[in-house]
């Protein structure tokens, strides 16, 4: 049996505007391929961008103006070759108070774009999100902030539940976060603020356990401080329109 036809290598899409927040007017996104003959299609409901005739995404014809939180991403496709990566990027538009905030701790936004309600503690489903992560950085005198309006320092495709047993229904939940290729539940590592690189990741509240946030932190550091293993943690400011 012959073999398939050989295909051509896949085009690449370069999008000209990172992941980056913004406070007012609009955000301009040019979109090229390294294949002029290639057709770039784009989604911007979270969905992967697809070739499937009758379920074509939309096909990037001009620069693309965003004034609203949007999840842009992209793909090339060449006739006769496999389509090219996915790419991602993300749009945040915030509100006064949110462009004015700083903080002496890290920064982290997470968003799911529009997406449904965040799936229970044990649920085996994730809610596919964007994670971007802002550190402090030197504002002057040897002040360190973090600010929402800065770029941020790691930024990834993540999926997300509520994390918890009894916690499960606080008001503020914990959150059990994997970290995401461009393909839902395909886990990829990441080595947030100066921790060691992994896939799997507790956002913590202790919304009603322990509000001072050291209960846990505390007896971590000690056992580490004796030789034994204990998860590491980092205190963050966390900001997220989940419900």
């Amino acid at each position: 049996k012959p073999n398939s036809p050989a295909k051509l290598a896949p085009a690449y899409v370069t999008v000209d505007t990172p992941t980056k927040t913004f406070a007012s007017g609009s955000v301009v996104v040019n979109v090229a391929s390294n294949n002029p003959e290639a057709i770039i299609r784009y989604t911007t409901d979270g969905a992967a961008p697809t070739n499937e005739i009758g379920a074509e995404s939309s096909v990037y014809t001009e620069p693309l103006i965003f004034t609203e939180n949007t999840l842009l991403r992209t793909r090339a496709y060449l006739p006769g070759a496999l389509p090219g990566p996915i790419e991602t990027r993300a749009y945040f538009r915030l509100e006064a108070d949110a462009a004015a905030f700083t903080s002496n701790l890290p920064t982290i936004i997470i968003d799911s774009f529009g997406g449904r309600s965040i799936p229970s503690a044990g649920s085996p489903t994730r809610l596919p999100m964007i994670m971007a992560i802002f550190e402090p950085k030197d504002i002057g005198n040897g002040v360190m902030r973090s600010s929402m309006m800065n770029p941020p320092d790691l930024v990834t495709r993540m999926g997300s539940r509520k994390r918890g047993s009894s916690s499960g229904g606080w008001p503020k939940n914990h959150f059990s976060v994997e970290a995401w290729t461009e393909n839902n539940y395909e886990e990829k590592n990441i080595e947030p603020l100066e921790f060691g690189s992994d896939n799997d990741w507790i956002l913590g509240s202790f919304y009603q356990f322990d509000r001072a946030l050291i209960r846990n932190p505390f007896i971590y550091d000690i056992s580490r401080q004796i030789g034994r293993y204990a998860a590491r943690t980092q205190h963050v400011e966390l900001w997220n329109n989940l419900r």
